[in-house]
């Protein structure tokens, strides 16, 4: 049976959507990667929300210059802008994981921590476990 982890992680104020999915995908992964090795995950999937900026030539960073496309709820309850599912083998898997990234955080150089700090706003991250997934697909006869 997997594990899998979920995490809402929102981008650093100084920094547009658009970096920070940049950053993510091509700094902080490859980085990750590296560091982990053959703790990563089974996978680890980003989802971004889509973020349109109210005025392109503003350099208002804010979630209040790029509004997301919201069917329920309210710009507030929308504070991040990734959610990343990252599914482990087992609770083993993912605790060598999470032993790894203990022994990376303690490295003297503190690289990953700085990656971290570069891109995300560290005080709004959330992580939790999830059971499932529970998937219907639609019947064949419609």
């Amino acid at each position: 049976m997997t594990y899998t982890i979920v995490a809402y992680l929102a981008r650093k104020p100084s920094m547009t959507p658009a970096e920070f999915r940049n950053y993510y995908e091509n700094t902080h992964m490859p980085l990750l990667i590296s560091l982990t090795g053959p703790v990563f995950p089974k996978t680890h999937k980003r989802y971004y929300l889509p973020r349109t900026p109210k005025d392109p030539a503003s350099p208002d960073t804010t979630n209040a210059n790029h509004a997301v496309r919201i069917y329920e709820g309210t710009a507030e309850d929308f504070d991040y802008d990734a959610y990343a599912e990252l599914e482990f083998e087992s609770i083993e898997k993912f605790a060598a994981f999470g032993q790894r990234l203990a022994e990376v955080a303690a490295a003297e150089d503190g690289a990953f921590h700085a990656d971290e700090l570069a891109f995300l706003d560290l005080s709004k991250r959330r992580c939790v476990t999830v059971d499932g997934p529970v998937i219907t697909v639609a019947p064949s006869d419609i």
